[in-house]
Protein backbone atom coordinates (compact mmCIF):
# COMPACT_ATOMS: atom_id res chain seq x y z
CA UNK A 1 0.00 0.00 0.00
CA UNK A 2 1.14 3.80 -1.14
CA UNK A 3 1.32 5.94 2.17
CA UNK A 4 -1.51 8.02 0.16
CA UNK A 5 -3.49 4.70 0.54
CA UNK A 6 -2.72 4.40 4.02
CA UNK A 7 -3.92 7.88 5.09
CA UNK A 8 -6.73 7.71 2.69
CA UNK A 9 -7.94 4.35 4.80
CA UNK A 10 -7.85 6.67 7.65
CA UNK A 11 -8.41 3.79 10.28
CA UNK A 12 -5.78 3.52 13.57
CA UNK A 13 -4.04 -0.14 11.74
CA UNK A 14 -2.77 2.60 8.54
CA UNK A 15 -2.46 5.58 11.80
CA UNK A 16 -0.41 3.25 13.32
CA UNK A 17 1.69 2.01 10.55
CA UNK A 18 2.33 5.64 9.40
CA UNK A 19 3.41 6.60 13.10
CA UNK A 20 5.66 3.72 13.12
CA UNK A 21 7.67 3.93 9.90
CA UNK A 22 8.21 7.79 10.55
CA UNK A 23 8.46 8.31 14.47
CA UNK A 24 11.99 8.36 14.89
CA UNK A 25 13.02 10.82 11.57
CA UNK A 26 10.46 12.88 12.94
CA UNK A 27 11.56 12.91 16.76
CA UNK A 28 15.24 13.00 15.71
CA UNK A 29 14.45 16.56 13.46
CA UNK A 30 12.60 17.95 16.39
CA UNK A 31 15.51 17.34 18.73
CA UNK A 32 17.68 18.43 16.83
CA UNK A 33 16.28 21.80 16.69
CA UNK A 34 14.88 22.37 20.59
CA UNK A 35 17.25 20.00 22.02
CA UNK A 36 14.70 18.91 24.55
CA UNK A 37 13.77 15.13 25.26
CA UNK A 38 10.36 16.68 26.13
CA UNK A 39 10.34 19.21 23.95
CA UNK A 40 10.70 16.96 20.80
CA UNK A 41 8.15 14.33 22.33
CA UNK A 42 5.15 17.23 22.54
CA UNK A 43 6.52 18.36 18.70
CA UNK A 44 6.29 15.20 17.20
CA UNK A 45 2.90 13.81 19.19
CA UNK A 46 1.91 17.33 17.62
CA UNK A 47 2.95 16.64 14.28
CA UNK A 48 1.39 13.27 14.04
CA UNK A 49 -1.68 14.69 15.55
CA UNK A 50 -1.84 16.96 12.64
CA UNK A 51 -1.37 14.21 10.44
CA UNK A 52 -4.68 12.83 11.57
CA UNK A 53 -6.41 15.58 11.31
CA UNK A 54 -5.42 16.73 7.85
CA UNK A 55 -4.84 13.35 6.03
CA UNK A 56 -7.61 13.95 3.63
CA UNK A 57 -5.40 17.28 2.53
CA UNK A 58 -1.96 16.30 3.11
CA UNK A 59 -0.31 16.56 -0.61
CA UNK A 60 2.61 13.74 -0.74
CA UNK A 61 5.42 14.22 -2.11
CA UNK A 62 7.32 11.66 -3.72
CA UNK A 63 5.09 8.66 -2.66
CA UNK A 64 6.18 9.72 0.73
CA UNK A 65 4.40 11.35 3.89
CA UNK A 66 8.09 12.14 5.27
CA UNK A 67 8.77 15.42 3.67
CA UNK A 68 5.13 16.65 4.61
CA UNK A 69 5.73 15.29 8.39
CA UNK A 70 9.39 17.06 8.09
CA UNK A 71 8.25 20.72 7.26
CA UNK A 72 5.57 20.24 10.18
CA UNK A 73 8.01 19.28 12.58
CA UNK A 74 10.28 22.61 11.24
CA UNK A 75 7.38 24.87 11.41
CA UNK A 76 6.13 23.57 15.09
CA UNK A 77 10.11 23.41 15.87
CA UNK A 78 10.26 26.91 15.07
CA UNK A 79 6.69 28.37 16.70
CA UNK A 80 8.16 26.61 20.12
CA UNK A 81 11.19 27.87 19.51
CA UNK A 82 9.57 31.43 19.26
CA UNK A 83 7.23 31.25 22.34
CA UNK A 84 10.06 29.81 24.49
CA UNK A 85 12.22 33.65 23.49
CA UNK A 86 8.89 35.55 23.81
CA UNK A 87 8.20 34.33 26.95
CA UNK A 88 12.02 34.75 28.26
CA UNK A 89 11.99 38.02 27.25
CA UNK A 90 8.94 38.81 29.05
CA UNK A 91 10.20 37.10 32.44
CA UNK A 92 13.40 38.95 31.93
CA UNK A 93 11.57 42.41 31.79
CA UNK A 94 9.46 41.87 34.24
CA UNK A 95 12.52 40.82 37.28
CA UNK A 96 14.02 44.02 36.19
CA UNK A 97 16.89 42.21 35.22
CA UNK A 98 19.54 44.59 33.49
CA UNK A 99 20.92 43.19 30.07
CA UNK A 100 24.58 44.54 29.47
CA UNK A 101 26.06 43.68 26.38
CA UNK A 102 29.71 41.67 26.99
CA UNK A 103 32.62 43.77 24.60
CA UNK A 104 34.96 40.65 24.55
CA UNK A 105 35.59 39.26 21.32
CA UNK A 106 33.53 36.06 22.59
CA UNK A 107 30.40 37.94 22.59
CA UNK A 108 31.43 39.28 18.65
CA UNK A 109 32.00 35.42 17.79
CA UNK A 110 28.16 34.46 19.62
CA UNK A 111 26.84 37.08 17.60
CA UNK A 112 28.55 36.19 14.26
CA UNK A 113 27.47 32.39 15.09
CA UNK A 114 24.05 33.47 15.44
CA UNK A 115 24.00 35.57 12.02
CA UNK A 116 25.75 32.51 10.38
CA UNK A 117 22.70 30.06 12.15
CA UNK A 118 19.66 32.42 11.07
CA UNK A 119 21.08 32.90 7.02
CA UNK A 120 21.74 29.10 6.96
CA UNK A 121 17.98 28.80 8.41
CA UNK A 122 16.85 31.43 6.31
CA UNK A 123 18.29 29.61 3.32
CA UNK A 124 17.07 26.38 4.10
CA UNK A 125 13.86 27.54 4.22
CA UNK A 126 13.84 29.23 0.83
CA UNK A 127 14.44 25.11 -0.61
CA UNK A 128 11.55 23.32 -2.17
CA UNK A 129 10.12 21.00 -0.30
CA UNK A 130 11.98 17.68 -1.18
CA UNK A 131 15.26 19.62 -0.94
CA UNK A 132 14.49 20.50 2.92
CA UNK A 133 13.83 16.88 3.50
CA UNK A 134 16.85 15.89 1.38
CA UNK A 135 19.04 18.17 3.51
CA UNK A 136 17.55 16.81 7.22
CA UNK A 137 18.03 13.43 6.20
CA UNK A 138 21.35 13.75 4.58
CA UNK A 139 22.97 16.61 6.16
CA UNK A 140 21.94 16.88 9.42
CA UNK A 141 20.86 13.38 10.10
CA UNK A 142 24.01 11.65 8.51
CA UNK A 143 21.32 9.19 6.43
CA UNK A 144 22.99 7.41 4.15
CA UNK A 145 21.57 8.34 0.32
CA UNK A 146 20.86 4.84 -0.43
CA UNK A 147 18.94 5.34 2.78
CA UNK A 148 17.25 9.00 2.24
CA UNK A 149 16.20 7.13 -1.25
CA UNK A 150 14.38 3.83 0.10
CA UNK A 151 12.27 6.75 2.31
CA UNK A 152 11.50 8.46 -0.59
CA UNK A 153 11.38 6.43 -3.15
CA UNK A 154 13.85 7.31 -5.29
CA UNK A 155 17.70 6.30 -6.34
CA UNK A 156 20.55 6.56 -4.96
CA UNK A 157 21.37 8.69 -8.08
CA UNK A 158 18.55 10.96 -7.66
CA UNK A 159 19.31 11.95 -3.40
CA UNK A 160 23.32 12.21 -4.87
CA UNK A 161 21.90 14.71 -7.63
CA UNK A 162 19.53 16.70 -5.11
CA UNK A 163 22.35 16.87 -2.49
CA UNK A 164 24.71 18.37 -4.76
CA UNK A 165 22.47 21.12 -5.96
CA UNK A 166 21.33 21.44 -2.21
CA UNK A 167 25.28 22.04 -1.17
CA UNK A 168 25.72 24.44 -4.04
CA UNK A 169 22.19 26.06 -4.14
CA UNK A 170 22.99 27.03 -0.25
CA UNK A 171 26.44 27.51 -0.33
CA UNK A 172 25.61 30.21 -3.44
CA UNK A 173 22.89 32.10 -1.64
CA UNK A 174 25.13 32.72 1.77
CA UNK A 175 28.17 34.10 -0.41
CA UNK A 176 25.47 36.11 -1.93
CA UNK A 177 24.42 36.71 1.85
CA UNK A 178 27.93 37.59 2.80
CA UNK A 179 28.75 39.41 0.32
CA UNK A 180 25.54 41.81 0.21
CA UNK A 181 26.29 42.65 3.73
CA UNK A 182 29.80 43.94 3.62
Amino acid sequence: MSERQWLDAGDSSAFVHLYNAHITSVYRYAFQMLGSTTDAEDIAQEVFVLAWVKRSTIQIVDQSLLPWLLVTTRNLSLNKIKMVRRESRHTSLDSGDTVVLNPHPAAEDVAIAHQLEVAINESIDELSETDQTLYHLCISEGLSYQKAADLLGVTHGVVRNRISAVRRTLRLKLVTRHEGSI
